[in-house]
């Protein structure tokens, strides 16, 4: 098996629990669409594209270390208006430990 990734700005969204990218994202990748599915959101309930894609997370850049895969997910494809080019949310982030101090630091450990 091949793997091919790329590099992309995520918000990591806890209220959300799928993952998504932009469409820029999956044509990048190759991913073929997977049909619209309804997707409710802040903006209310609509149809939303769906792909299969899987997640890889990596520490700071300045500690060698491999790249984390996570299993694949089934996400949504983010409107082209999204600023960021992907959405981690809870489909991924519950395999994670996350936290935050009183000071704004975050943590997110995986692996």
């Amino acid at each position: 098996m091949i793997l091919t990734g790329v590099e992309a700005d995520a918000l990591l969204d806890t209220g959300s629990t799928t993952s998504a990218i932009t469409p820029r994202i999956a044509k990048e990748l190759g991913l073929r669409q997977r049909g619209k599915r309804p997707l409710g959101s802040a903006q209310g309930l609509g149809q939303a594209e769906r792909y299969l894609f899987r997640v890889g997370l990596r520490t700071p850049a300045d500690v060698p270390t491999f790249l984390f895969l996570f299993d694949e997910v089934s996400g949504f494809e983010l409107s082209d208006s999204f600023q960021l080019d992907a959405l981690i949310g809870m489909d991924i982030l519950k395999q994670c430990d996350f936290s935050m101090s009183r000071t704004g630091t975050c943590s997110l450990t995986f692996g």
